[in-house]
């Protein structure tokens, strides 16, 4: 398909959908605590992302270069569905969710457990339920919504910004002090707090925009 090699207009959506994919924050304490070796965490952390980087970025340009302008929100999405070889992708792709999504429900389903212990009760049967519930509204959302991408888009630009670029940021500051940092340190927070407050509001403009007017063609 044909290619545009810079649309600025969808900047702030890819900015969005970038920053989601690296605001796995939640699950860093339960990754800690299962580490045998836990002076290896900040190592560990750092192969991670250099990994995810190399994987998220390798295939936005591959898609992009296969079908241009044309590709979907999720790329397998273009691939042709009457090939084997799609087929094995497509699969591939659903299975890997699995490998991943029990360890970072965990968090949100253990806070579930502590907040409504006395409604849902414990034991092994009300940790179940509970797990159950978060997957199948997960899959409500996931087939309800169209504009799924969009929605990851707002998600990243919103809250995980706040969260994992905003937050810390501040939080560092607040517990070590403004003035016993060393002036890199101060440069690299003023510059994260900069990065992260024009993606939260340029993303999430353009995300609600986006959003909108899929709902008015639907409707």
């Amino acid at each position: 398909g044909t290619t545009t090699p810079l649309r600025l207009a969808g900047l702030p959506t890819a900015l969005g959908l970038y920053t989601f994919c690296y605001c796995g924050h939640a699950v860093f304490p339960t990754l800690y605590t299962c580490m045998k070796q836990k002076s290896q965490f900040p190592k560990m952390l750092a192969i991670c992302f250099v990994l995810c980087t190399l994987n998220y970025g390798s295939m936005a340009v591959l898609g992009y270069l296969m079908y241009g302008d044309g590709v979907q929100s999720q790329v397998t999405l273009n691939l042709p569905a009457a090939r084997l070889s799609s087929k094995i992708a497509i699969y591939t792709t659903v299975v890997m969710p699995f490998s991943k999504y029990a360890l970072v429900v965990t968090p949100i389903a253990v806070a579930i457990e502590e907040r409504f212990r006395g409604v849902v009760g414990e034991g092994a049967a009300a940790s179940v339920a509970v797990r159950t519930l978060l997957v199948l509204s997960t899959v409500v959302v996931a087939i309800a919504l169209p504009f799924f991408g969009y929605l990851m888009a707002l998600v990243g630009s919103l809250l995980s910004v706040c969260a994992c670029m905003l937050l810390p940021c501040l939080c560092y500051v607040r517990i070590f002090g403004a003035t016993s940092l060393t002036a890199s340190e101060t440069a690299s927070i003023i510059g994260i707090l900069m990065l992260g407050l024009l993606v939260a509001i340029t993303g999430t403009y353009s995300s609600l925009v986006q959003i909108i007017h899929e709902l008015q063609l639907g409707v």
